[in-house]
């Protein structure tokens, strides 16, 4: 609903549900804490992460990261390295670090302590970001590529693709990344990059990709997608 716009999250253990109120100014208010009033426009991209354990929650508003203690709503810390908007933010699954990008085409890598790790560069706006489950690499999707950062390197091997990339999610085994596009196709790699399958859903942008978190005795992976039809 216009004006009233909602976004929340829940915590790893099911045990917080955390909303944010995009309507209310000022002052802006969570269920457990407040963001800065001048922070917030129509302009601003607004998005919500659980660190792992369920303590810790990442706000990002405009071009700021915030980090809430998830308790008790108050603000641990926040991050200004974003020369404009954030549009990602993402989580190792072992805790170890998390990641932000935006409109500044920059990605970067934080410690879990908000320690800033790695800064590296694409030539177009980030759009997602997901870390694989199990090697912990990083894959960065924006407008024309998308990228592979391994955790023990500083190299970040580039893939060009030919539509905007929407959205992006690993298999929960970590061999298959799966990144929805613009142009309603769904493009299928390996853990390295490599092109396994490319297919057309629909002839609409596909804004979501998810893999169900659950691995079946099957061994198939099951993938889901939403798009604009």
């Amino acid at each position: 609903m216009a004006g009233h716009d909602r976004k929340c999250a829940l915590s790893p253990n099911l045990y917080l549900l955390r909303s944010l109120h995009l309507h209310q100014r000022p002052p802006f208010q969570t269920q457990s804490g407040l963001l800065p009033s001048d922070l917030v426009s129509e302009k601003h991209a607004l998005l919500i992460r659980f660190f792992l354990d369920g303590k810790q929650v990442l706000v990002a508003s405009g071009d700021r990261i915030f980090i809430y203690n998830a308790m008790n709503g108050e603000v641990i810390d926040q991050k200004r390295a974003h020369k404009d908007v954030v549009y990602c933010l993402a989580y190792s699954k072992d805790g170890q670090r998390w990641a932000s990008g935006g409109a500044d085409n920059n990605v970067i890598v934080w410690s879990a302590e908000g320690v800033g790790l790695l800064k590296y560069a694409h030539f177009s706006k980030v759009q997602a970001l997901s870390f694989n489950p199990v090697l912990q690499s990083l894959a960065s999707c924006t407008n024309n590529d998308f990228g592979l950062w391994q955790t023990e390197g500083q190299n970040v091997n580039k893939f060009s693709v030919k539509a905007k990339c929407l959205d992006c999610d690993w298999s929960p085994d970590g061999q298959l990344l799966a990144i929805g596009l613009y142009n309603g196709n769904i493009l299928l790699r390996d853990k390295n990059g490599a092109e396994l399958l490319e297919v057309t859903k629909c002839a609409f942008p596909v804004w979501c990709v998810r893999f169900c978190p659950q691995k079946f005795e099957s061994g198939d992976n099951l993938l889901v997608t939403g798009s604009w039809d």
